[in-house]
């Protein structure tokens, strides 16, 4: 079983493209009947800006803060504390790179059967599974207690949406993650 470990952990997340913020709700504005393959261009597009959004929220927000954390962990001393290096690595980090929505391949979504309520669901269960993971990893942990976290890939990833995104390998592009594992 591959396991993900927080030693740098959330990084890989950060090179994910993105487009702009969220308000922390997630919802397409499209009816959540409305199966993939049958759907407009303009309610493929509206899905995509909402998962982009929602991504863009996730990137930005608790997984650049677990990551920042981890980091703040492992510098942590006399000299700099956690929460210090933590608030400099946020500072720092880059924006993500945007994705486009503009341009939708109609023809990429052939044959996908996924309702845009089956993404929207696969959308909040990946927000709630991020923010528990994220939730674990404060200032209050060791190094040592760091290391003893082991957080299984579909841990993180939702059934859902995996099966999502083999169905559909244009929305999977967008949940796609690039993680960092260790055997």
């Amino acid at each position: 079983m591959r396991k993900l470990h927080l030693v740098a952990p959330l990084v890989a997340f950060l090179p994910l493209t993105l487009s702009a913020c969220s308000d922390g709700a997630f919802g397409t504005g499209v009816p959540p009947e409305t199966v993939l393959d049958e759907a407009s261009e303009q309610d493929l597009q509206d899905l995509c800006v909402a998962v982009s959004n929602e991504m863009l929220a996730l990137v930005t927000g608790p997984i650049q803060r677990a990551f920042c954390t981890s980091v703040g962990i492992r510098v942590d001393s006399a000299s700099v504390s956690c929460r210090e290096a933590r608030d400099v690595c946020i500072s720092n980090a880059e924006p993500p790179m945007v994705t486009s929505c503009d341009n939708i391949n109609m023809a990429a979504f052939d044959a996908c059967d996924t309702t845009v309520g089956e993404a929207e669901d696969c959308m909040r269960q990946l927000r709630a599974n991020v923010n528990r993971i994220s939730g674990q990893i404060t200032c209050s942990l060791t190094p040592e207690d760091l290391d003893t976290i082991d957080i299984g890939v579909e841990d993180l990833l939702p059934a859902d949406c995996t099966a999502i995104a083999e169905e559909c390998p244009a929305l999977g592009m967008l949940l796609s993650f690039d993680l960092d594992t260790i055997e």
